[in-house]
């Protein structure tokens, strides 16, 4: 992993490319572990970040129990 920015909460945060697609995966102190397309994380700076964090919220309710939340689509 490597240190780069959350694209929800804009503090420092571990990323790593995620294996098993096109997007990135975090580890986040303050949002917690999850994981977002490439073209989300693109287009996430657009957006406020109470809207960010419900784009993450959105992804942990569809998410199986246990499993991480991946943040697919922001439109």
């Amino acid at each position: 992993m490597m240190l780069s920015v959350c694209p929800i909460c804009d503090e420092v945060a571990k990323a790593a490319h995620d294996r098993d697609g096109d997007g990135m995966r975090f580890n986040c102190d303050a949002c917690g572990d999850f994981g977002i397309s490439e073209a989300s994380a693109f287009s996430m700076h657009r957006y406020a970040s109470e809207l960010r964090r419900s784009f993450l919220r959105a992804a942990a309710h569809r998410a199986e129990p246990g499993s991480v939340p991946v943040i697919t689509h922001i439109d």
